[in-house]
């Protein structure tokens, strides 16, 4: 880039890789570049090309983790939910698909239980420390 005193009117209409004028200078850019900048060019913004989508997680399949409690403490693959989400799902969902916010995954057997406050799934232990989460984190829960 180098520039020159400004030789041409304002009102002039700018050729072709000609110029950008700022006070009384006259920019003029060249059209080389750096590999680099080819190849950004070439592939679009950096942007673009290190983004992916994230895949949306609906919030209705996103459930609150609470420990089972001891009078199932038994059930070592089996989680609870709430029996108005497992009917909604269909009478023949048993087992269910539960992944963490990092990615891991497990399958476990499911039941159903009356009461519960808002989305909870209870989940034992076992499968608490496979997946390495605590009670209180949050969870996406899918039907097999």
């Amino acid at each position: 880039m180098y520039f020159e005193p400004k030789s041409k009117s304002l009102l002039s209409k700018p050729e072709s890789g000609d110029t950008l004028v700022k006070s009384d200078l006259l920019v003029q850019e060249t059209e080389t570049q750096t590999p680099d900048e080819a190849e950004i060019s070439n592939e679009g913004s950096i942007e673009d090309a290190k983004m992916e989508p994230l895949p949306v997680k609906s919030p209705e399949n996103q459930f609150i983790v609470e420990n089972l409690g001891m009078m199932y403490a038994s059930w070592t693959n089996t989680a609870r939910i709430d029996e108005k989400i497992l009917s909604k799902w269909g009478e023949k969902v048993k087992e269910i698909q539960i992944e963490t916010a990092d990615g891991t995954v497990a399958q476990c057997r499911v039941e159903s239980m009356k009461k519960s406050e808002g989305r909870v799934i209870q989940i034992p232990d076992k499968i608490q420390t496979k997946l390495k989460i605590k009670a209180g984190e949050t969870v996406v829960v899918k039907p097999l």
